[in-house]
């Protein structure tokens, strides 16, 4: 009789146990999490889209959920609109790095320049408990190397990496080659403006990383100026997520593979 008790003891704790893991992964609330920002969010400057902010935490949920660990990173800061919510998906252990030059790379640079001490403000506002994990690296990303960036964050790779970068073809090649040479194995690689039509050199430095280095990448999800990719083993499991976590996404394909869209708006064509 006593070692049916023990083992229905034991049975009644793997089962709490079980429970608890479960909580444990389930999607967090990202309006609840920084709640703030999100109230101020047509205050802050910066052309980051607020729903990306769930789709964030849906691809944080995916990677608790298999296991994929290691530190978030963007190039490109302006004022910390887009890495806020980004870098506020820290867990303990975790480091968040922020690239950036905060002034003109280059004479005649026509893109946003970051302003680093709105950028530190933005931060101690909305995330007072995380200024430990967040690293600045001031500098200008066309002169890094992968091993640069993983030296600021204790050599561990990155699980989100964000580019939005100087919007060349020369620095987005160097910004996505040394992403991807960090990428932790089911990370993924955010790159912004790769269709915007004012912005060529994304798509021209995307093909030339591409085209030279074939990357086991591909693209997951297109919507609101940016393109999600990641190691091929894990595409359709991040577009599986997406799925689940967003309504009216469509199915297309981009570069030989199906990709998730938002659909575009409907345009009433006059001939």
């Amino acid at each position: 009789m006593a070692k049916i008790e023990e083992i229905q003891a034991d049975l009644e704790r793997s089962q709490l146990r079980l429970a608890e893991i479960r909580a444990n992964l389930q999607p967090i609330d990202p309006i609840s999490e920084i709640s703030k920002y999100m109230e101020d969010f047509e205050k802050i400057q910066g052309s980051f889209h607020r729903n990306y902010v769930p789709v964030y935490f849906c691809i944080n949920y995916y990677q608790e959920k298999h296991g994929i660990r290691g530190n978030l990173a963007e190039i490109g800061i302006s004022r910390g609109k887009s890495f806020i919510p980004l870098s506020s998906l820290c867990k303990p252990g975790e480091l968040a790095l922020a690239v950036d030059i905060f002034a003109s790379p280059k004479p005649d640079y026509d893109g946003v320049i970051g302003d680093y001490n709105i950028f530190l403000d933005n931060i101690r506002k909305y995330l007072p408990g995380q200024l430990d994990s967040i690293k600045i690296l001031q500098v200008n990303s066309e002169k890094c190397t992968s091993q640069d960036y993983l030296n600021k964050v204790k050599g561990k790779k990155m699980r989100i990496f964000s580019v939005d970068g100087c919007h060349t073809s020369e620095a987005t090649e160097i910004d996505l080659r040394n992403a991807y040479n960090c990428l932790e194995k089911g990370g993924v690689i955010i790159l912004d403006d790769y269709f915007h039509a004012g912005r060529p050199g994304v798509s021209e430095g995307f093909h030339r990383f591409l085209f030279k280095d074939n990357p086991d990448l591909k693209a997951f999800f297109i919507g609101w100026n940016k393109m999600l990719l990641t190691h091929s083993s894990h595409a359709e499991g991040y577009m599986s997520a997406l799925r689940e976590s967003i309504s009216n996404l469509i199915q297309k394909e981009f570069l030989g593979s199906p990709v998730m869209i938002i659909p575009p708006p409907k345009i009433n064509w006059i001939s």
